[in-house]
């Protein structure tokens, strides 16, 4: 069950200015209303919400944690973010190193993105697509499905050559 605001709550409840507010942006979109007019303020009210103000969202695939960035604006482009973590480096698993190397240089420049290495061998995705329109949730769904699409092959294969297990030790010849 919500709990009621308490009664010295000093934010007002939604006044009439912020429902002529919002049935006028209603009315200005003819019925159909996409991504971004509307956001719900700190204290739970509906509001009409500036126009072109992106929206950012995350979520989680194949284990990476990705940043979604949606500018609402006329173009509307969807841009993805992501670390992917750092390029092995230790001696002992230098297989490992060469495949992660191998497949952030194949998915370096790719159409939509690619995954590029910072001087600290961090290894990030950046990845954008544009124009979407119309800006509804199943255009965006659809648009980061596409950036996906693209990009799995590669993060599926730096997912597997970073956990690939490593070679086994020599063992000691007995005496």
């Amino acid at each position: 069950m919500a709990e009621s605001p308490p009664e010295n709550d000093p934010t007002p409840a939604a006044g009439p200015e912020d429902l002529r507010a919002s049935l006028a942006l209603a009315a200005k979109s003819g019925g159909q209303f996409k991504l971004g007019d509307f956001e719900i303020d700190d204290n739970g009210r509906l509001c009409p919400r500036p126009d072109g103000k992106p929206i950012s969202f995350g979520f989680s695939y194949l284990g990476i944690d990705f940043m979604a960035k949606l500018d609402t604006g006329e173009e509307g482009r969807l841009s993805l973010d992501a670390e992917l973590g750092k390029l092995p480096y230790r001696a002992d698993i230098g297989a490992r190193r060469k495949q992660s190397l191998q497949i952030v240089r194949a998915a370096r420049r790719l159409p939509r993105g690619g995954i590029e290495l910072s001087q600290a061998l961090d290894m990030h995705f950046t990845a954008a697509l544009a124009p979407i329109s119309p800006l509804t949730p199943t255009a965006v769904l659809a648009a980061l499905t596409a950036i996906l699409l693209d990009f799995k092959p590669y993060l599926e294969l730096l997912h597997e050559a970073m956990l690939a297990p490593l070679a086994p030790e020599p063992e000691a010849p007995a005496p």
